[in-house]
């Protein structure tokens, strides 16, 4: 379908539906107000929502997507069962369930597809991350798409060869099928060394060398020409155009620093009683009078803490108000000074008001540490198998869990279309040795809010580990920026 493109062999994008973000706890109690003044009675407090009770707007988004995935089955000729793990993707679930039904075809096709929904808010800790493990992450994260909804980033090449020819702008390196480097390159190597590849690639044709890439004297280098695309290598230096504008950026140095805080000092660190505020203040102290420090980085790095602590909720007590009140003050002081998207949709007539948006704002990051409070077997994103704590991404613990064992699955709800499905679960009183369905052949992993670079990366690997053919699915390329966006910046329950 023209709904659904391709981001490499194994992943796919649903881009018209980009915009869509589960809900929080934040946004479900907010959610219960809203039934509660137009008269409704039920509760979303405890994550039971149906579609009914979304406000129309979100309605149609959520029923738009679910006609999507069910044209891209019906296109493959597959028969889906679908599996849910978390609010908006049981919701989602069970769309795609009562409209498969309208599809005999599909509903008795000979292939079988396990597709199992995630919720992207219950793991947000590798979307937070600032560290870049490959070339792509590092490109994603720090370049605009070359349109919305594409995954292809833009590239300027004037600045890199000191023109101002309009032939020097060519957007767009990574999912040009004609790419000298291939996405799989780029996923899987990191920006350093693929710099040195491609340096290597042209060597004897072009004299180059890194100190040279660095002082941007290429123009000097390369003959002179009408347009710079008559040289065969042109691709490559789009790549490397694009890497040295993600060094150059003036946060750079503030990134390198908040990237090298690991799991292990982290989580030692909370366990010593030392809690979110006071570790956010600790890691951002240095940096707090520099134009480079945005209320994004503020904000990514509060994601980042709170989802990978919230399992230790209970810890976050009004011990905190102090160092809490400290971030919020150095936030505001931020948004006052920065110009920056979240900054602008913060700006308000008067300070009173930005301090009611900033207290909203972290109301709603706080709320993070509560997304996985009402799961069991994956409620917790580290183990502590290596000795020291160590960050084990949802969708790996996912597959293992369903893929891997036997045990139970107490966590993936299995969604059924009729009382014939529905007896297969084993929740009738008379099935109760029955066991429930669980994900089996191929399956297709649908993560509600987006995918990231390293959720491709960690599915290949698992993929080529195992030889099982799984797939992954999301409505976005997410990456820091997109993220703080759809979680901080949108109205996602009132979303029109």
């Amino acid at each position: 379908p023209l709904s659904c493109f391709s981001f490499r062999e194994d992943t796919f994008l649903t881009p018209s539906s980009r915009f869509l973000f589960p809900l929080t706890h934040h946004d479900l109690s907010a959610l219960s107000t809203w039934l509660h003044a137009r008269g409704d009675a039920r509760s979303a407090d405890q994550g039971q929502v149906v579609m009914a009770m979304l406000p129309r707007p979100l309605q149609i988004q959520m029923k738009i997507l679910g006609e999507e995935l069910g044209s891209l089955f019906d296109e493959l000729g597959v028969a889906e069962e679908c599996y849910s793990v978390g609010v908006m993707s049981r919701v989602l679930a069970d769309h795609v369930v009562t409209t498969a039904g309208t599809r005999p075809a599909r509903k008795h096709a000979p292939k079988k597809l396990s597709v199992v929904f995630v919720d992207r808010t219950l793991d947000l800790f590798g979307a937070s991350g600032f560290q870049c493990e490959s070339a792509a992450s590092l490109l994603f994260d720090n370049l605009e798409e070359l349109f919305q909804g594409s995954n292809d980033v833009k590239v300027d090449l004037r600045q890199l060869f000191n023109k101002q020819d309009s032939d020097f702008v060519i957007n767009g390196c990574l999912a040009d099928s004609k790419s000298a480097v291939p996405m799989e390159t780029l996923l899987t190597t990191d920006h350093m060394t693929l710099c040195e590849e491609i340096l290597s690639s042209v060597e004897g044709q072009i004299q180059l060398d890194p100190a040279t890439l660095a002082s941007r004297d290429l123009a000097a280098i390369l003959p002179e020409t009408d347009t710079f695309s008559k040289y065969q290598n042109f691709l490559y230096f789009q790549v490397l155009a694009a890497i040295l504008a993600c060094q150059e950026k003036p946060d750079q140095e503030l990134v390198n620093y908040l990237s090298s805080t690991d799991v292990s000092l982290l989580w030692t660190t909370l366990e010593d009683a030392v809690l979110v505020g006071q570790l956010a203040n600790s890691i951002l102290t240095q940096y707090q009078e520099t134009e480079a420090l945005l209320p994004e980085h503020i904000a990514t790095l509060l994601i980042h803490l709170y989802s990978l602590f919230g399992e230790l909720s209970h810890l976050m007590s009004d011990t905190d108000a102090i160092e809490l009140a400290k971030l919020k003050n150095m936030f505001f002081k931020r948004v006052q000074a920065c110009n920056s998207a979240l900054a602008r949709a913060l700006h308000a007539d008067s300070d009173e008001k930005v301090h009611e948006k900033i207290e909203h704002l972290f109301a709603r990051l706080e709320s993070i540490s509560q997304e996985r409070l009402s799961l069991t077997q994956l409620s917790q994103l580290t183990s502590q198998e290596s000795g020291s704590p160590q960050y084990t991404p949802l969708l790996e613990q996912l597959l293992h869990l369903c893929l891997d064992t036997q045990e139970d699955l107490v966590d993936v709800e299995y969604r059924s279309g009729g009382l014939r499905d529905l007896l297969k679960t084993g929740l009738g009183l008379f099935t109760r040795a029955v066991s429930k369905p669980r994900p089996a052949g191929a399956v297709l992993v649908y993560v509600v809010g987006g995918v990231t670079v390293e959720d491709c990366t960690w599915v290949e690997e698992y993929r080529r580990r195992t030889g099982r053919e799984v797939y992954l699915g999301g409505n976005c390329l997410l990456n820091k920026q997109r993220l703080v966006q759809r979680l901080l910046g949108n109205e996602n329950l009132f979303r029109g």
